[in-house]
């Protein structure tokens, strides 16, 4: 079954409730969370049980969940990361 979603990367200035409120009316059926320390901070304390009840309000809503990580200054408040680029140098043998 294909789930149609949006990211709460659009909601930043939104409480996490009323942005699953918000996804969930506009009739999708899905929810890429970024974790962060406004909407589902990994580092703070309470983290099982914040969980525990987002996965209540994702069930009682329908909205499946993928986790994305594009929060900027989640791992190192002073460094903003970014994505890698990874290159890759493939070397064959001569064969004369």
């Amino acid at each position: 079954m294909i789930r149609f979603g949006y990211g709460t990367n659009g909601f930043a200035n939104h409480r996490l409730p009323d942005a699953l409120d918000i996804i969930a009316d506009l009739g999708y059926t899905g929810v890429a969370l970024t974790l962060d320390h406004h909407h589902l901070d990994p580092y703070a304390d309470g983290l099982a049980a914040r969980v525990a009840k987002l996965a209540d309000r994702l069930r009682t809503l329908g909205l499946g969940v993928v986790i994305e990580t594009g929060a900027r200054y989640l791992l190192d408040p002073r460094r903003k990361h970014a994505p890698r680029s990874w290159t890759t140098t493939v070397t064959t043998a001569s064969t004369s």
